[in-house]
């Protein structure tokens, strides 16, 4: 069994040794190779200064002038002609009253406008 091993390994070994030597054809040098040689220290160079234009101003509109509001003016005494009555608010409290006469509150009731319904 080692002679085969041995036999499959140098086979191996023969193949990564050709492919090696057919791919080193392609990493031919060119003629058009370029070449620098730098002597010294490196050459510090500031950035380029931007000029930005100034801001644009912020126009504000001015305030609305104030309001002032005069009183209605007081009279004291017997009024002629028109006499405004107080008004009467009426308060209801939804499903405190029996609007169908029936007995039951409108807030028990399943159906609070038919007085007839049993």
């Amino acid at each position: 069994m080692t002679t085969k091993t041995d036999t499959r390994q140098r086979a191996l070994q023969a193949l990564a040794a050709l492919a090696l030597v057919l791919g080193a054809g392609a990493a031919q040098a060119r003629g058009d190779v370029q070449w620098s040689i730098s002597i010294g220290a490196p050459v510090y160079a500031p950035p380029p200064v931007v000029y930005l234009p100034p801001p644009r101003p912020v126009y504000l509109a001015p305030p609305p002038p104030p309001v002032y509001v005069q009183p209605a003016p007081m009279v004291y005494g017997y009024s002629y002609g028109y006499v405004e009555r107080p008004h009467h608010h009426h308060h209801h409290r939804r499903g405190w009253r029996d609007s169908d006469g029936d007995g039951v509150p409108d807030r028990y009731d399943r159906r609070p406008g038919n007085p007839w319904r049993y």
